[in-house]
């Protein structure tokens, strides 16, 4: 059945529910008998007269009510029939195979790292040949945004286009849950065999276009597992890699020579307090400095994720006693520091 003519099934369903409706709503208004003289009064039956035509008028109208329920109901079946059809036609057929997941989106919140993403985009897109790029600061630095900042860079879109995977080492995972989620971001189907990462390195080094991966997180695998994982990974042509990692020594030493190491350094205090306001909602400039803001940032180290939190019990809670907590508790940035 096509559009059009689901359409119009459609609109004569509807239409005979309004015309159902017209019928019953007019048959259930009955004119009441308003006495205007005391003709009209003498006129008036007794009362036990007048309670039965009450009873009986009532009774009518319920009926009429279950009549026009059952009316609609069954006018209702021809339109669900009609809409079940129409949905078979719309939907396009499940696919038996997942699609490939994207990555995450762009930070929303992200500030004082436009120096750091505009050099890191322009290393991985400068010429035809892979590079290998890590990240490395303290915990809370913020090498998880600034590394999915640069996959959605305009100059990274346009030279790997949808050649950008994204991958999040799992906490206390290992390297063979890392290679199952590789098969499935470059989109191959699951298996537990040894072959699997063959599949992998043998996917990524036939597509005839240049390639990007993130790995997120090396601090979260054994690193003397990591040594092959990475050493094949490189050696694949056309694949660039992105690393993020709190330590360089997580790294292979065949790979460190070859891998351009950006150390995040703490946030700029302007850039600290555009992050806190931001977050914070502040109504005030946050290019204007305040004492009292500067003060608190100082116990984040000016590590974003520290400055992230102190911005978010901000707004429920005042200054004052956001710096009584802080000379209390310490810094802030400590909870983000390396073990």
């Amino acid at each position: 059945m096509g559009f059009r003519t689901s359409r119009v099934s459609i609109l004569s369903v509807v239409d005979g529910i309004l015309n159902a409706i017209g019928r019953v709503l007019g048959l259930l208004k009955r004119p009441r008998f308003e006495p205007t003289s005391v003709l009209d009064l003498e006129k008036t039956p007794p009362l036990h007269e007048a309670h039965a035509d009450i009873l009986a008028h009532l009774k009518h109208r319920e009926a009429l009510e279950d009549e026009f329920a059952a009316k609609v109901m069954e006018l209702l079946v021809p339109l669900q029939r009609t809409l079940e059809e129409m949905s078979d036609e719309a939907l396009p057929p499940y696919p038996s195979e997942p699609a490939l997941p994207g990555i995450p989106p762009l930070p929303q919140i992200f500030f004082g790292r436009d120096e750091e993403t505009v050099a890191l985009a322009r290393h991985l897109t400068n010429g035809s040949e892979a590079s290998c790029v890590a990240i490395v600061g303290p915990e809370g630095a913020g090498k998880s945004a600034l590394a999915l900042a640069l996959l959605h860079r305009p100059e990274l879109v346009g030279h790997y286009g949808v050649r950008r995977f994204y991958l999040r080492c799992p906490r206390e995972g290992t390297v063979d849950h890392v290679v199952q989620s590789l098969a499935t971001i470059v989109g191959l189907a699951q298996s537990n065999d040894a072959e699997t990462f063959h599949r992998v390195v043998a996917s990524l080094s036939s597509s005839p276009f240049a390639s990007v991966l993130v790995l997120d997180g090396l601090d979260q695998l054994d690193p003397s597992d990591l040594v092959p994982l990475l050493e094949a990974l490189s050696a694949i042509p056309r694949l660039s890699l992105v690393l993020t990692t709190r330590s360089p020594h997580s790294l292979p030493h065949s790979l460190a020579a070859q891998t351009s190491i950006l150390h995040l350094a703490a946030l700029s205090l302007a850039a600290s307090r555009a992050l806190f306001y931001a977050v914070a909602d502040f109504p005030a400039d946050p290019s204007t400095p305040s004492a009292d803001v500067d003060s608190l940032l100082r116990h984040t180290q000016y590590l974003p994720n520290a400055v992230i939190e102190l911005a978010q019990r901000a707004q429920y809670v005042p200054l004052a006693f956001l710096a009584a907590e802080c000379l209390e508790a310490g810094d802030l940035g400590e909870a983000f520091a390396d073990p």
